[in-house]
């Protein structure tokens, strides 16, 4: 399963020698941000005929990405149809700077029924951003809840599981549908 990934131009005199430096995505395919041994084989031709190749093994030793590490609440009691404020930390453990697009889905019949905001924000580098969060609970009976908070990048995400127990909440109906005609 071969791919060209790249090709670099450079020109060597007949009788000299120069280094020739190469840089590999590690994000793109066929070579991912996933942590492992990749084969590469590197072609030096003249003109359309290939005069060498020779074929080198790229470790990645530490796949780049985000984790949540740190959050205010993993169990809080709320109402129905409320907003909880949290905070949460994110730790970027790639070279570059990631976006980190921020969802979250409750369980049983809070399905459906959970948002989180801000939706997306950026983690520096090799860093970490601890980052103010609200989770709309949504019209659910009283009772526990699991929701899956989720961080992801581009190649790589991270869950945390909360607990909300709803207690006491008053549950607001449903707006019935209005019938156009009349």
């Amino acid at each position: 399963n071969s791919r060209l990934v790249g090709t670099k131009n450079v020109f060597i005199p007949s009788g000299e020698t120069k280094d020739v430096e190469f840089t590999l995505n590690t994000d793109a395919a066929p070579i991912s941000g996933n942590a492992g041994t990749y084969n590469v084989v590197v072609t030096a031709g003249v003109g359309e005929e290939v005069d060498r190749s020779t074929a080198v093994q790229l470790t990645v030793v530490q796949a780049g990405g985000i984790s949540i590490t740190g959050i205010s609440q993993a169990e809080f009691n709320t109402t129905a149809n409320s907003n909880v404020s949290l905070k949460l930390t994110v730790t970027n453990t790639d070279i570059k700077d990631n976006t980190v697009a921020l969802s979250a889905e409750g369980s049983g019949d809070l399905e459906g029924k959970v948002k989180v905001s801000p939706s997306t924000f950026t983690v520096k580098a090799e860093g970490s951003k601890s980052q103010d969060i609200t989770v709309e609970i949504g019209n659910v009976v009283d009772g526990p809840y699991e929701i899956t908070l989720k961080a992801a990048s581009e190649f790589k995400s991270d869950t945390e599981i909360l607990t909300v127990n709803v207690k006491g909440g008053y549950i607001v109906p449903e707006e019935p549908k209005k019938d156009v005609l009349g």
